[in-house]
Parts: structure tokens; sequence; C-alpha cells
């Protein structure tokens, strides 16, 4: 399953196809208008002492991530199967069902994850019709391309949908995170029903795409609020 904060492997194995297929789906978008964005649900008080306080409701939400993994992996090793059920319950529940809202305290204070140098090529190819709308000519700027993706809450979820590995500039660093909790969740509730399209056993993957994933945005968050705090010291 690897160690969270990790990036996937199947990630880095499909990146030489990434910047095709993302020029290839979001080249047809550049035209549309701009979504509803999540971060319009950003709470204005982006202090560290928030950052701080809700990052550690986020680390509790690993915690019990990892304990309902372990829950399925234990009753599986034995021959057994876990009360699906429960643990459907329970991922919609605590820490983990409240954690697309507790990061965005986290989120307004960190900004956004850092992209791959293959990410920031991509992107970079990318036309910027809001900055040649606003600028009258985004070549003279060199600010970041804003590419409208439209239907959507969340900025990356068209090319999620395609390539499921290929980050947006624009996101909110919990993104990915959110976005593999929501499949655990998901899959949970067709396992918990019975349906045939989802498993203990399948989980088990979504499991560990959460787990890395989230692993991933507490070791960003946690290093960038040191960052910030050290470059401000005394603003607590």
């Amino acid at each position: 399953a690897g160690r969270p904060g990790e990036r996937a492997p199947g990630c880095a194995r499909r990146k030489a196809l990434v910047g095709a297929a993302a020029s290839a789906v979001l080249g047809t978008l550049g035209g549309t208008a701009a979504p509803r964005s999540a971060r319009a649900a950003l709470p204005l008080d982006a202090s560290p002492l928030v950052a701080k306080a809700a990052l550690q409701q986020v680390q509790a939400a690993l915690v019990e991530l990892v304990a309902y993994r372990d829950e399925v992996r234990q009753a599986l090793a034995v021959g057994g199967r876990p009360d699906l059920r429960k643990i459907a319950r329970g991922l919609r529940s605590g820490e983990i069902g409240a954690f697309r809202k507790t990061a965005l305290a986290v989120d307004a204070y960190v900004g956004p994850m850092p992209l791959e140098d293959w990410e920031k090529a991509t992107w970079a190819t990318m036309p910027d019709p809001l900055a040649d709308s606003a600028a009258g000519d985004s070549r003279r700027g060199g600010g970041q391309r804003n590419v409208p993706l439209p239907w959507l809450d969340r900025p990356n979820a068209v090319v999620c949908a395609v390539v499921s590995c290929m980050d947006d500039p624009r996101q909110l660093a919990s993104t990915s995170a959110v976005a593999t909790i929501k499949m655990l969740q998901d899959a949970a509730d067709l396992a918990a029903r019975g349906d045939r399209r989802a498993s203990a056993e399948s989980m088990l993957f979504n499991f560990a795409d959460s787990v890395d994933k989230l692993g991933l945005y507490i070791d960003f968050a946690t290093k960038e609020i040191a960052r910030r705090e050290a470059l401000a010291p005394g603003e607590d």
C-alpha cells in the first residue's frame, strides 16, 4: 500500500500519457464559462491557529481511516467478513465524515499544493482566456494560467475522470484527498448493500489510495504551516 504521504505508483506510471491526454481534454474547454469554485467556501479567518487546530482534526481522520482499513484487512486475513454496514456508516461520520469541511480551514492558510514539474509543463501549454480578457494579452503578464473547467464543484474533476492523477493549479490542497475518500465512501456504501460493483477486497485498494493521499496532504500542510510561521514569527 505504500507509506502515507507518497504518491501512488500507478500515477507515476501514467505520467508519460498524461500531458497529451490532458491537453486534448482541456483544449476543448478553453472557451467555456468558469465553474462555481470550491474556493468560495473557504473561511475568511485564514490564521495559523485556526489552521493548526483543523490540521489536528485531519490527523485524527487519518487515524480513523487506518483503523477501518485494518479492520477490513484483519477480517479478510482470517477468512471472515467485516461488518461493511458499520464501516460504511463510520466513513461518513466522525473526523473522516467531516474532513471535506475541516480541510477548508487548512486550505485557506496553506494555499495550493505545489505541482510536479511534469504537471507544470502540461498546464503551461493551456490557453489563458481569462487573462486575455482581463489584461488584453496573456503573453505579457506571465501570471498563473487559469483554464475554466465547466460543470465542476472541484476544478480537477474532469481531468481526474480521464487520467486520475493530473492536478489543476487552481485546486485546493485537499482536493485529491477529498476525491479519493469520497470514492472510498461510495465503494463502502455499494459493498454494504451487496452491490457486486464493490467488495471488502476491492475496498482495500480504495483504502490504500485514501491513506496515501491524506498522508500526503497532512505532510504538505504540516510543513507549509511551519514554513509560514518561520517567515512571520509572532503573528499567532
